[in-house]
């Protein structure tokens, strides 16, 4: 006899507790959940997973997908960096799995390893990637993004007690095609220790480096930014690696420690990074030169 009543009473309230727990969330928090219940409505189970999916070479999140995250929070990052992105956003996601945000979509063999400072704007990034995705004429192109593919909730097991057990030198010893530095008006990642890390076994693993832009990949023919060119260049000109800095003082120590048996010394780090970079600086002031002078030409006609 109480069955009856207690079905009605909780479809009539139904609507009402949810209207309540709505308006406990913020816009942001919204925004996540809507996020995941799209995620759910894909049907992952039906993608066979590889054997080795826990591998970070196996992280890898897509053009396609990085596009929707940014399309779906942009309202809520505007010129917010990557620090903001994974304490409001990454985070919130991942909390109840204790996972990386690309576990949520399962994630794909990595084509580009990207190295950038958490420091640069989100858009900029985005934007970045875009522009080397171009750049390869891939369909598909998956980066590699420590943000989206360690687990945020474990950091300590993705960075290892050797530098070399880390997540970022277990991607770039597994074979990708490439690496992608991410370059904002400041070229913040010229002062990370990790940034120069990645760039040293990049070097040693003789994968091809390229520095993206927002207006394109630094050398192209067919990007003629001066501002980050400049940049870079006054940069590379006074680099000390041994003033860069690292989120953990551990880390740094262990980088150093890591190069100096490797290279002999810090300051011959400094040169060999000077040396990867010159060249693509030559480059891209000589095209810039170029577009000036066609622009001079047209002016004067």
């Amino acid at each position: 006899y109480f069955v009856l009543p207690l079905v009605v009473c909780a479809a009539l309230l139904h609507p009402v507790v949810a209207w309540l727990l709505r308006r406990q969330r913020t816009p942001l928090q919204e925004a996540c959940r809507e996020y995941l219940s799209e995620l759910s409505s894909f049907s992952l189970a039906t993608i066979p997973a590889a054997e080795d999916q826990d591998h970070p070479r196996n992280q890898g999140l897509s053009m396609h997908a990085l596009q929707h995250f940014w399309e779906h929070f942009k309202r809520f990052v505007l010129e917010r960096n990557m620090h903001f992105v994974v304490a409001n956003i990454v985070e919130p996601l991942t909390e109840k799995r204790q996972t990386s945000f690309v576990s949520l979509l399962q994630g794909k063999p990595v084509s580009y390893f990207v190295s950038h400072s958490w420091a640069t704007p989100f858009q900029h990034f985005v934007q970045c990637l875009q522009r080397h995705t171009a750049f390869t004429g891939a369909l598909e192109p998956t980066y590699w993004i420590c943000s989206f593919a360690n687990n945020q909730w474990d950091i300590a097991k993705e960075i290892g007690t050797d530098v070399l057990d880390s997540a970022f030198a277990k991607v770039l010893q597994s074979g990708v095609q490439g690496v992608v530095m991410v370059l904002d008006q400041q070229v913040q990642p010229f002062t990370r220790v990790w940034c120069l890390f990645e760039l040293f076994l990049s070097s040693k693993r003789a994968l091809q480096v390229v520095f993206a832009t927002d207006c394109g990949i630094l050398g192209d023919e067919l990007c003629d930014s001066v501002g980050v060119a400049l940049e870079l260049g006054r940069r590379i000109s006074c680099l000390q690696v041994e003033r860069c800095q690292a989120s953990s003082e551990l880390d740094k120590q262990r980088i150093f420690a890591h190069i100096r048996g490797e290279l002999g010394s810090l300051e011959r780090m400094d040169g060999k990074i000077k040396d990867m970079v010159r060249d693509m600086l030559r480059r891209n002031l000589q095209h810039a030169r170029t577009s000036t002078a066609t622009l001079r030409q047209q002016l004067e006609q």
